[in-house]
């Protein structure tokens, strides 16, 4: 299973990654003129729209924000956003792509603000997987990674930044 690598997950699986890299974004409507810079900036936005019950909003709420309106899809987000009922949208920069693409929008219909978070999928095996099998699957992503099988199945799926850091060898949270 791929998941995020997380401090309270750390314990509870093997882990072989990372496998991609996710960056989690603050995005408005294009013509947005709020000046932010910083993520206490955010707490004086008037919405910030979210998919419901996801680790986003479990997140913008760790962050102490009240400021969340939660919606069950995210395509409702960047309609709202469009009309302006929200101000920003919550979201990973590949769930952005293909919603802007599922809605036959182009990317220039929404503005990356900020970066809020950068997290890693690594693929999640049991406690009970034998180590030698978690290095075997280790060493076979770095293999893929090395010689390009990776790269070549993530191209035109994902921007070329994230296939260029999730290409790079070893484990960034190891560096």
């Amino acid at each position: 299973m791929e998941t995020t690598r997380t401090e309270e997950r750390e314990d509870l699986f093997k882990w072989v990654g990372p496998i991609l890299v996710l960056n989690r974004i603050i995005y408005s409507i294009a013509d947005y003129d709020g000046k932010l810079k910083k993520t206490e900036d955010i707490k004086h936005v008037k919405k910030i729209c979210v998919l419901r019950g996801s680790s986003n909003e479990s997140y913008l709420k760790a962050l102490g924000l009240t400021n969340i309106n939660p919606v069950a899809k995210p395509s409702q987000c960047l309609k709202m956003l469009q009309a302006h009922r929200v101000q920003l949208f919550y979201t990973s920069e590949i769930g952005m792509n293909g919603l802007l693409k599922e809605q036959n929008m182009t990317p220039d219909s929404v503005k990356p603000i900020f970066n809020l978070k950068k997290e890693y999928l690594y693929l999640a095996f049991s406690k009970d997987i034998n180590e030698l099998q978690i290095k075997s699957w280790q060493a076979a992503l770095e293999d893929s990674k090395r010689d390009g099988t990776i790269a070549n199945i993530y191209q035109g799926t994902y921007p070329e930044e994230t296939i260029k850091e999730v290409c790079l060898p070893g484990d960034p949270l190891a560096r």
